[in-house]
């Protein structure tokens, strides 16, 4: 089991994704996407 590094659950069947050479942890993908999404250039915010 791993630990997702964006909301900290503990889950069996975590994934990791592996980007620009940095590998990451997650437990869904709407973490993945919160982490991995850009930031937009005209407001500075993630999309939510």
């Amino acid at each position: 089991m791993a630990v997702c590094e964006v909301c900290g659950n503990d889950y069996e069947m975590s994934f990791e994704v592996v980007a620009q050479g940095a590998r990451h942890t997650f437990d869904s993908f709407e973490c993945a996407i919160h982490k991995m999404a850009p930031v937009c250039e005209h407001n500075a915010r993630q999309p939510r």
